[in-house]
């Protein structure tokens, strides 16, 4: 959008008023400015995933630590890892089970296809169904 209004600034200096161009050029300029400094699409779903990722390795720790998670340190850290381009796609936050976790899908096409994002990554998961959702159980 800056670009095409300094483009129109630059015409309207050029051939139409040298001070209206340069009003024009002006607001491209600012427009281009603000766009440059705006986050892309891709850092902010990178700092989103980050922020997921680190709450759910923190509540995981904490869970394993008390036993409310049977599973070890390393081998929660290694699926997690394997999981943490597909946790800030979900709609709903994964939940921690006993020797799980669970991811919440609104419908069995996204669930299916999720699941073989999953299976790609070398994980095994299963399906479930709920009254409200679909589930997809990965174990530890």
């Amino acid at each position: 959008m800056g670009i095409l209004v300094a483009i129109l600034g630059f015409y309207f200096f050029f051939f139409v008023l040298d001070y209206l161009g340069g009003i024009v050029i002006a607001v491209g300029a600012y427009f281009i400015a603000t766009g440059l400094r705006t986050p892309s699409h891709r850092q902010i779903s990178g700092k989103v995933n980050q922020a997921i990722y680190s709450n759910i390795l923190e509540r995981g720790t904490e869970r394993i630590k008390t036993g409310q998670l049977r599973t070890t340190q390393e081998r929660f850290v290694e699926v997690l890892d394997k999981l943490q381009d597909i946790l800030g796609s979900q709609s709903d936050m994964p939940e921690l089970g006993y020797d799980a976790i669970f991811f919440h899908c609104r419908s069995e096409s996204e669930a299916t296809s999720r699941l073989n994002q999953i299976g790609d990554k070398g994980l095994n998961g299963s399906l479930i169904q709920n009254k409200n959702d679909w589930q997809i159980k990965i174990e530890f």
